[in-house]
């Protein structure tokens, strides 16, 4: 999980400020909004805490209640239905299988893909997790094994809708990484 400290120096001093301290920044932690702290009761918090524990059976039954749930009310290729699929990819990385984690971001990314439903950002989001995490893969059967499928999504959906940069630099990344690991990549232009 990252957590990611930004000061923000607009706050008003608080009254424990010592005089002339009115520029203080005040340092708040952000967090991703599904890691973010939960109710008791809130099904993310168990989820999270199951993963964290080793318990992985009980959080991915919570995860299947949850998704078979969403599939019931909002149909099997929903963003409802999909979001479980990222839940699983979060709780593969909490675990520390990396291999596990790039699939199922990429299986998410296709999903948000799907034309009637694209959703770019979302594609964004996914391929970028997914590339984070194929990066740290240190196991060269996964790397040759995923990198292709990876490449693929990033040549299959090349803008990117910030400032309108391209994937190129992923490409190059995940082709020059193949080419390290002896393998070939897949060109799909």
């Amino acid at each position: 999980m990252a957590v990611v400290v930004i000061g923000d120096a607009r706050r008003a001093p608080s009254a424990t400020d010592p005089p002339g301290h009115a520029g203080a920044g005040l340092h708040t932690l952000l967090q991703h909004p599904i890691l973010a702290a939960a109710p008791p009761d809130d099904v993310y918090d168990g989820i999270w805490r199951d993963a964290r524990l080793g318990r992985l059976a009980a959080a991915e039954h919570t995860i299947r209640r949850s998704e078979n749930h969403a599939v019931r009310l909002h149909g099997a290729k929903s963003a409802e239905a999909t979001h479980w699929i990222e839940v699983r990819a979060h709780v593969a990385h909490l675990t520390g299988d990396g291999r596990l984690a790039v699939r199922l971001w990429l299986s998410a990314a296709r999903f948000h893909a799907d034309p009637p439903r694209r959703d770019t950002a979302r594609i964004r989001l996914c391929l970028e997790r997914a590339f984070t995490e194929w990066q740290r893969l240190c196991d060269d059967t996964a790397v040759r094994e995923l990198g292709p499928a990876l490449r693929q999504m990033y040549a299959s959906h090349p803008d990117d809708p910030r400032a309108g940069r391209r994937w190129a630099g992923a490409v190059r990344e995940i082709d020059a990484r193949l080419a390290g690991h002896g393998a070939a990549s897949v060109r799909h232009e």
